[in-house]
């Protein structure tokens, strides 16, 4: 059953020599099918894989593919031996059934096998050839062929081959609609409106939300005499955008509607209020097109979306043009403007977690690094937004295209697969298009393991290729930089992100597999850029009271301050020196600074990170919060909109989203989104600050204790703090005893802005700057809220200020809203 070895002159001989006519007729169209000429008698193939195989080689370029290729496309791994043994087998099964006994229709030697495609008469390749034509015999002939959807109902257990389907059928598709399109418009021009209605419904079968040629029915149909029909096929175009995508027609379809139906009309057609809910009547073009003989496509492409729900929060926090109105509550909810209900720039794009299919689960730290370093290679991509970096993993396992990018407001999508064995990996990547559904592009990479930086860097190349971004780099630099790491090294290092995504619970094991890591590869600019990092935020988790152990004349973050301070401005140093382009080496400095004090070289750090990267949420938001801890309130609210927008279903997101609400004047929806989230350190703070800012302290305490039962086991520093300032706020408005002893509360000291000792507010940012922490872990942004208003007219406000280098920042770099001078020397806040 061997596949009879042929020599290469033997298929150059295919490819090469005069070939006879076609022999058979393939159509992949409306499913498969294959049948003999001249008689057109059906022949059955004996098994799906083979018809997979011919339908695969028939649209290869010259019929040929190497082998191995097929047997990964076919069974999913080129690596086993006995697929190829399975190939065989399948090869010699398919020439039994078409006769091939002389190895001419389909030869093979060890490499490749290639099948002479002049002997088959394939519907797909002449439905390419006429659509390249510009004459409307030629373009009404391809029309004959769109009959149904490409390989209708063969699957096979093949991510390669699904994914080489999917591509196919979408762009087949995209070709069928394009060339039904410009024979609609000339059958306009030549004024005939019937077969142009014919064809309109033939496109809208394809694509019910095909807009451009509903607009042009309605006016057919108008123009004949048949405005009811005009009018319910917008109703039905306008209930399945609203249904599937939750936006409404663009406004040149408004338009166009308005000037067939009345206004009164137009008001009577709201979304979702025509037949029944979750049921989209079929348009009556489609109905009286096949009244007069229209034919019925083969298989219709239904989108079978769920209706889209997109919960108050999900709606306030998407968007690039997201906007807050200072407008009451009970206000409708379209007071937010979110980026699902616009339409999005073409060149932003979300990358979803790319699937495990190693079939260890413990490998699923490689997969989702896989996901961050293709996104770091795509950030890099001029003129290419990358949104929704960790909201997409919270959108992990959706597979509807169309749902996730009206969540995320993104019109592409990129997803994968990724299975690593030993010392290979093979990466699979598809771009889908959201409005649609569609792929875009698709390619398999299949290299050691040692090559995926080449795999990454092909990866981002080709989505900029598929969506027509130049990618300008200096001479010889490439999206993702040659690194000089071991491939081991390089999966501990992967290891290391959930680590860094832990935050606190996650540093010191980082740090422990970062260190040795960059010892053995000290050039591997990244590892350097996350230990420095992690060395700048390790003194923030140590409380400032707490002295160590061993020591007690020695409190635990200054001593964790002079161990680590040193090493992380080395590390950072070290990565900005061995890759000046890598945003994260930046981003650690300027955190290390922002924490020593030294603001303003902080926020130079800062716009570098920025310029490399400027869509990263991560470093944005490291900017808000600078702003807003030297009292740039307005210009940290609008970079928090930024990020909001960016990354939506970030949790803390969802926290200053809320804030932004309630800043806004829409104090009940933000206390509503807070509650909806109290196992997050944040959420329980920020509600139970809101409502004591409104006079509500038995609340502010129930927010409090209820997020003290919804984190379940906190810190063993913080549970006393949270309980004591629940019970402070339980006592006012009425002031504590002149001489009590107040308790340390650390973040919780605001609580003491309402029972009468506003400057104790203070004393956990100054017992922050007595330890060395000058920003970050105090919350200084909290300074700037109308509650301290008071205690920013104070002296000790004021040595706070001074204290903590802002004083020297606003006079290098302007004054706050909050603040200005006073002469040369002095200063006020308001």
């Amino acid at each position: 059953m061997g596949l009879g070895p042929a020599t290469n002159d033997s298929i150059h001989a295919v490819e090469q020599s005069a070939r006879p006519s076609a022999r058979w007729s393939l159509h992949l169209l409306g499913g498969f099918e294959l049948s003999s000429l001249p008689g057109g008698q059906k022949v059955s193939l004996p098994g799906k894989r083979e018809r997979a195989l011919l339908a695969y080689l028939a649209l290869s370029p010259k019929g040929r593919q190497p082998r191995r290729k097929l047997a990964a496309l076919l069974w999913g791994d080129a690596r086993d031996e006995t697929l190829l043994d399975n190939l065989r087998t399948c090869v010699w099964r398919l020439r039994k059934t078409i006769g091939d006994t002389d190895h001419r229709l389909l030869a093979s030697d060890e490499e490749d096998i290639v099948l002479d495609i002049a002997a088959f008469d394939v519907d797909v390749l002449a439905f390419r050839r006429l659509a390249e034509k510009a004459s409307r015999a030629e373009l009404e002939a391809a029309a004959n062929l769109c009959s149904g959807e490409f390989l209708n109902g063969l699957e096979l257990d093949s991510e390669e081959f699904e994914s080489w389907r999917r591509l196919e059928t979408s762009r087949h598709l995209d070709q069928a609609l394009e060339t039904l399109s410009h024979l609609m418009r000339l059958l306009i021009q030549d004024g005939q409106s019937e077969r142009a209605i014919d064809i309109g419904v033939q496109i809208l079968g394809l694509d019910p939300l095909h807009e451009a040629t509903a607009r042009h029915l309605m006016q057919l149909y108008a123009d004949s005499g048949r405005r009811g029909a005009a009018i319910q096929l917008y109703r039905t175009l306008t209930d399945a955008l609203h249904r599937d995508v939750n936006t409404q027609p663009a406004a040149e379809t408004q338009r166009a509607f308005a000037r067939i139906a009345h206004t009164d009309e137009v008001k009577a057609l709201a979304p979702g209020t025509s037949g029944e809910p979750g049921q989209v009547a079929e348009p009556a073009a489609v109905a009286e097109g096949r009244e007069q003989g229209v034919p019925k496509p083969a298989r219709r492409l239904r989108y079978s979306m769920a209706t889209l729900v997109v919960s108050f929060i999900a709606a306030t926090v998407l968007g690039s043009s997201l906007r807050i109105h200072d407008q009451p509550d009970g206000a409708g909810i379209g007071t937010v403007q979110a980026r699902a209900s616009v339409r999005p720039a073409p060149t932003a794009i979300a990358v979803l977690p790319f699937d495990n299919l190693s079939g260890d689960p413990t490998q699923q730290f490689f997969s989702d690094g896989m996901t961050e370093e293709i996104s770091t290679a795509l950030a890099k991509v001029p003129g290419l937004e990358l949104i929704a970096r960790t909201s997409a993993y919270r959108l992990k396992g959706n597979k509807d295209a169309r749902q996730v990018g009206a969540a995320l407001g993104a019109p592409y999508l990129l997803e994968g697969a990724v299975r690593k064995t030993n010392d290979r990996v093979r990466i699979t990547a598809q771009l889908v298009r959201t409005d649609t559904g569609r792929l875009a592009w698709s390619d398999t990479y299949e290299r050691q393991l040692t090559d995926v930086f080449a795999i990454q860097e092909d990866i981002a190349k080709a989505i900029a290729a598929q969506m027509r971004l130049s990618i300008a780099l200096p001479s010889g630099e490439n999206l993702v930089p040659s690194r000089d790491i071991d491939a081991s090294d390089y999966e501990q290092f992967l290891r290391v992100k959930p680590f860094i995504r832990a935050r606190q619970a996650g540093v010191e094991k980082a740090i422990q597999i970062l260190e040795p890591l960059v010892a053995r590869n000290p050039n591997f600019a990244p590892a350097w850029a996350l230990l420095a990092q992690e060395y700048a935020i390790m003194p923030g988790h140590a409380s400032p009271y707490t002295t160590m152990p061993d020591r007690p004349d020695l409190l635990q973050r200054r001593y964790l301050i002079e161990t680590y301070r040193p090493k992380a401005e080395a590390a950072a140093r070290r990565a900005i020196q061995l890759d000046p382009r890598l945003p994260g080496g930046y981003y650690a400095f300027g955190l290390l600074l922002h924490h020593s004090g030294k603001l303003a070289m902080a926020e130079d750090l800062y716009a570098k990170a920025l310029a490399l990267d400027p869509y990263n949420p991560e470093t944005l938001e490291l900017q808000a919060n600078f702003l807003s801890d030297v009292g740039e309130t307005k210009k940290a609210t609008e970079i928090e909109k930024r990020v909001v927008a960016l990354d939506p279903y970030v949790p803390n997101l969802k926290v200053a989203a809320a804030e932004l609400l309630w800043d806004a004047g829409q104090k009940n929806r933000a206390n509503t989104v807070l509650m909806s989230m109290m196992e997050n350190p944040n959420a329980p703070v920020a509600l139970a600050m809101n409502y004591a800012a409104d006079g509500r302290y038995a609340e502010a305490a129930d927010a409090l204790e209820a997020g003290m039962k919804a984190r379940g086991e906190l810190p063993q520093n913080q549970a006393p703090q949270w309980q004591a300032a629940a019970t402070f706020l339980r006592t006012a408005p009425a002031k504590v005893p002149a001489g009590q002893h107040l308790p340390i509360l650390g973040r919780m000291d605001w609580v003491y802005l309402y029972v009468g000792a506003p400057e104790q507010a203070l004393e956990h940012y100054e017992s922050d700057v007595r330890t060395g922490m000058f920003g970050g872990p105090a919350v200084f942004s909290w300074l700037w809220k109308p509650a301290y208003a008071f205690v920013r007219k104070t002296a000790r406000f004021k040595a706070l200020m001074i204290n903590s280098g802002r004083v020297e920042y606003w006079r290098q770099r302007g004054w706050p809203d909050f603040c200005h001078p006073l002469g040369s020397t002095d200063f006020e806040c308001v």
